[in-house]
């Protein structure tokens, strides 16, 4: 099988825009006949009357990237024929029927389209400078997009622990910005997003083909995982549980949904059970602990302390576990299988240790067999177990042997695989006792309809991202070492201790600083990373003082306004009463005036008048009478006007 870098050789642009065609031809019902478009559209370029197997390998290499070894390159030309695209002739080449061979070859327009993928690599070049200051060639973006996708994709489907060769040049720095940035782009860019994923579908149904068929096991095309009594691996059930991250549980959730809807059943062995307790119980007695240290904690109870659970909380949820399993369908099998009726069914566990302490020595930088043996011991009832489950009989499918057990350790399936080589028939026909999760859910994927393939694979691709943002064992451990150094030496408070050690780990802090690179790690981004805490703890005081400030000020400025809007008015107000004392000033000159002018001479000028008509008609008795009353209406007029030249002179006063 060719690595990452064999392949990258042959074109990564060729292979992703072979990734986009193949993507559009996913069928619902057999997904080797999404590769008949590809070989029809080489017959036709080519022009060929007969083609050969080795022949069309090569022209398929050349043309799309993809290495697809004799097998499954067989069942593909097998799928050509059912199409009448090609017939195969006696001397075993074949015959190409071209007229059918141009129907089914691509369109214009679906070439068009499988260009699409340049826009997502040139948004993610665009991503990485504005938020990296990285400056990458469109060469460089395709190669980190696909290896991630690879790297995930691979990890979904090998059954082996060849290790995973990342191209040359690719750092850890660069999976953790294709993973952020896929992201990202899933929350604000669906269409991006839509064509990532639709990609990382497309190699896992490649990969499948080049793998799987490789194997001469047809198990993965053909949904051979149904009816099966399913034994889940502890990580698997805490995954499950949340106890990992939020969108890995939702992955796996989906994955339980689709595994019961085939009529599986999910169960856990009791020694299963005690694990899942004892790391619960584990995390109980540290979750408050101040001598907790991120460097030894497992994912649980780095899940608990992120979600803030306090002592007591998970104290019930460990009381509670069994509980929680029966919620989600998860059986406890309390049998004992080294008792009982499964007596005489013993195998030699001897091989299976033999096997795990081998490979781990060998594998595992700074591997001791004496710390883990515990664990090694439970994998070894699981795989035993099965085995006595079937009851040592030779199975010739998943079917018949009808128990499997489940785990995410990708080493133990392979010792699983190879330790029963010698001594279990079973491997003759590749019924394994142990297979991966990813496995299994791939299979779950392409033996799905199309619609519920696009589902699975963005959760699988949003569940890989988040794993590949996690910090590394490596950072962790190195930042641990710094913390306690630093604080030996007397650079850090007690306070500041504390801090670390109880924030230091959360929050991607040291993610944020050395982007998954452990060689760029050094006591100084421990004090940058003290300082992002206690600004992040100072941050909502400062908001808050922030925001008070801003009150006051806005109290201020309407204080002002108001006072400015209140000066204004009474200004308009005074103005307007300067006006209105100007015209009663006026009036009541005017008033005076009359009055002095025209008021008395006019009274006595009437009462003259009066007395003069009608003088000789009255006598002296009535002369006498009507002098009086002439000189009294004098004297009124002469008093009215000095009583309105005094009300004046108070209107003044007044209005002064």
């Amino acid at each position: 099988m060719k690595t990452t870098v064999e392949m990258n050789k042959l074109g990564v642009d060729t292979l992703l825009g072979s990734l986009a065609l193949l993507r559009m031809n996913v069928l619902s019902k057999d997904y080797i006949s999404s590769f008949v478009p590809f070989i029809a559209t080489i017959l036709t370029q080519k022009n060929y009357d007969t083609i050969d197997i080795n022949t069309i390998s090569m022209d398929f290499q050349s043309e799309y990237g993809f290495v697809i070894p004799r097998m499954p390159m067989a069942a593909i030309l097998n799928s050509c024929a059912k199409e009448h695209i090609i017939a195969r002739n006696d001397d075993g080449q074949y015959h190409v029927l071209k007229e059918r061979a141009h129907a089914k070859s691509f369109s214009d327009e679906a070439k068009r389209k499988s260009l699409q993928y340049q826009h997502v690599v040139q948004d993610f070049c665009a991503y990485v400078k504005s938020k990296y200051n990285e400056t990458l060639s469109m060469n460089k973006g395709e190669e980190i997009l696909y290896s991630f996708i690879d790297e995930n994709s691979s990890k979904t489907l090998k059954l082996h622990t060849e290790k995973m060769v990342k191209a040359d040049g690719l750092q850890k720095k660069h999976f953790l910005m294709i993973a952020k940035y896929i992201e990202e782009r899933e929350k604000n860019a669906p269409d991006i997003f839509g064509i990532i994923q639709d990609i990382a579908t497309a190699h896992i149904v490649s990969s499948a083909l080049i793998d799987v068929l490789q194997e001469g096991n047809n198990n993965i095309l053909t949904g051979t995982y149904h009816s099966l009594v399913l034994y889940l691996d502890t990580p698997v059930v805490l995954k499950i549980l949340g106890l990992n991250t939020a969108e890995m549980q939702e992955s796996y959730l989906l994955l339980l949904e689709q595994l019961k809807a085939r009529n599986n059943k999910l169960m856990i062995f009791q020694h299963t059970f005690e694990e899942l307790y004892d790391i619960l119980h584990d995390c109980e007695r540290w979750i408050d602990n101040p001598l907790y240290n991120p460097k030894y904690a497992s994912p649980a109870l780095k899940t608990f302390i992120e979600k803030k659970f306090t002592q007591s909380e998970v104290g019930l949820f460990v009381e509670n576990l069994e509980n929680k399993l029966n919620e989600v369908g998860i059986k406890v099998d309390k049998t004992n299988y080294y008792n009982s009726k499964y007596n005489y069914l013993q195998i030699d566990d001897s091989i299976i240790r033999s096997e795990i302490k081998t490979f781990y020595t060998e594998n595992i930088s700074g591997f001791v067999y004496e710390r883990k043996s515990q664990v090694i011991e439970r994998d070894v009832k699981s795989i035993s177990s099965i085995f006595k489950l079937r009851g040592m009989k030779r199975c010739s499918s998943y079917k018949e042997a009808k128990y499997l057990f489940i785990t995410t350790n990708t080493s133990l399936a392979y010792i699983s695989k190879t330790s029963t080589r010698i001594d279990n028939p079973s491997y003759k026909y590749h019924v394994y006792p142990c297979i991966t999760d990813v496995v299994l859910g791939t299979d779950i994927w392409i033996s799905s309809p199309v619609e519920k393939v696009s589902t699975f694979s963005k959760k699988k691709l949003l569940a890989d991202c988040s794993a590949a943002m996690q910090p590394t064992e490596q950072l962790i451990s190195k930042l641990s070492q710094s913390i306690e150094k630093l604080y030996k030496e007397g650079k850090f408070s007690n306070e500041d201790y504390y801090l670390l050690k109880t924030h230091a780990f959360k929050e991607n802090y040291i993610v944020n600083k050395t982007l998954n690179d452990e060689s760029v790690f050094s006591d100084r981004i421990t004090e940058e990373i003290l300082a992002d805490i206690r600004a992040e703890i100072q941050a909502p005081l400062k908001n808050t003082i922030s925001e008070q400030k801003n009150k006051i000020d806005e109290l201020l400025e309407h204080k002002e306004k108001t006072e400015q809007e209140q000066n204004k008015k009474r200004a308009v107000e005074q103005e307007h009463f300067n006006e209105a004392k100007k015209y009663a000033e006026k009036a009541l000159e005017i008033i005076d005036k009359v009055i002095i002018a025209v008021g008395i001479p006019a009274v006595v000028f009437l009462i003259t008048i009066i007395v003069n008509c009608f003088l000789h008609f009255i006598n002296g008795t009535m002369r006498t009478v009507l002098t009086i009353i002439a000189s009294t209406a004098t004297f009124f007029a002469a008093l009215a006007r000095g009583i309105v030249l005094r009300k004046g002179s108070n209107i003044r006063e007044k209005l002064n």
